[in-house]
């Protein structure tokens, strides 16, 4: 499992090749540069014009051969004040990428953890990517709730009319970063379920085919496998078993599988991505 930071083309080609799995995080690439990378890494045209666009809400678009998630966490900035961080995290078989405006505090834990215990499948280091990014949500909002705590403090204590004044004011700030901050929490949860329920109808159509194809052959299998006088006497011959038995079984799987290429469940015309 390989953590990169620095898009070396020739590096990730390799990667590739070798069908290695690998996190490639880049913090505020230029055009060109993300350009190269989307080119070595085959991402969609469409996903490509996203991620050079911040600004973006909460989303996940599907590929046919990855996904874009448009996912947020919080960071803090100079005055202690939480402020939204976006990042657009592309998902596929071989590799997470993640892009960020500016070096991301969020993941500096993760790759920490990575190097001191590797996780065992793609899909670890993904859930690791993603826990990351709402942790620091947590983590902004706690340091929100304490700001608040001593505002209190401080008006309990000593309970001035300009106390009051000023801490209104402050009040109402904590009011609108924890408004935000619910909202963000509430569609990051909706991107991360859309998320699962694209991936849970994945195995469900694929599962779906397979049944497809197995419920005539076992008609037919099940058929021929009665014992009855008339069907022992008149299949006997080589022929027979091959034409009637084997041939059967071979035209049923090649009708099936036209069938599902023309119904483009299978194989057919690429899906349209979610926008």
């Amino acid at each position: 499992m390989r953590v990169l930071t620095v898009p070396d083309l020739d590096e990730l080609r390799g990667l590739r090749a070798r069908g290695e799995f690998f996190w490639l995080d880049l913090a505020g690439p230029g055009s060109r540069t993300l350009a190269d990378v989307a080119a070595v890494l085959g991402l969609h045209d469409l996903a490509l014009e996203d991620t050079q666009e911040f600004g973006q809400r909460p989303k996940l678009d599907t590929y046919p051969h990855e996904m874009l998630l448009v996912y947020f966490g919080a960071r803090m900035n100079g005055e202690a004040s939480p402020e939204p961080a976006e990042v657009h995290v592309h998902i596929s078989d071989g590799f997470v990428l993640t892009v960020n405006r500016e070096d991301s505090q969020e993941f500096e834990s993760v790759r920490d953890s990575v190097k001191a215990r590797p996780p065992e499948t793609g899909q670890a280091m993904i859930y690791r990517v993603l826990d990351a990014l709402t942790d620091s949500i947590l983590e902004a909002m706690e340091t929100v709730s304490d700001r608040a705590g001593g505002y209190e403090q401080r008006v309990v204590q000593r309970p001035r009319a300009s106390d009051r004044d000023e801490a209104a004011g402050y009040d109402r700030d904590i009011g609108d970063h924890l408004w935000r901050a619910t909202g963000d929490v509430d569609m990051a949860r909706e991107s991360l379920q859309g998320m699962v329920e694209t991936y849970s109808n994945e195995v469900q159509e694929r599962l779906t085919i397979v049944a497809t194809i197995f419920l005539p052959l076992t008609v037919l299998t099940g058929f021929f496998g009665m014992n009855f006088n008339w069907l022992i006497s008149h299949i006997g011959p080589t022929w027979a078993f091959w034409g009637l038995g084997i041939g059967g079984l071979v035209i049923s799987a090649a009708a099936i599988a036209v069938w599902l290429r023309r119904s483009g469940m299978y194989g057919g015309r690429s899906r349209q991505p979610l926008r």
